[in-house]
């Protein structure tokens, strides 16, 4: 059973392009996970006077628009914003847009 799942696995990895990465801790069984390459930057930025949700689509609304961003959420109870991104896309880029917006940014 465990071949059938790792053979099936490197074929999946083979068809889809994507990589395999491996696990193993000791007198364990090795553990695949199947990930695929992305090379993103996770920033998160405290926004003070974020308190809605009309804020938070706002915010969305305009960091959706900037190249390079992946996925942007918004927390309004911690006043958090989490942004995916690529690392071309400079950090103060992010924040400046937000500022634009009307928005505090710590």
């Amino acid at each position: 059973m465990k071949k059938i799942i790792i053979i099936s696995l490197v074929l999946l990895s083979l068809i889809t392009g994507l990589t395999l990465i491996t696990c193993e801790r000791s007198k364990e069984p090795p553990v695949y996970n199947v990930q695929e390459e992305i090379n993103t930057i996770t920033t998160v930025l405290s926004v003070r006077n974020m308190r809605c949700n009309n804020c938070v689509n706002a915010i969305r609304r305009d960091l959706r628009t900037l190249e390079g961003v992946r996925n942007v959420s918004a927390d309004v109870r911690a006043r958090r914003v989490t942004v995916e991104h690529d690392p071309t896309l400079d950090v103060n880029v992010i924040r400046e847009r937000i500022i634009e917006a009307g928005f505090n940014v710590n």
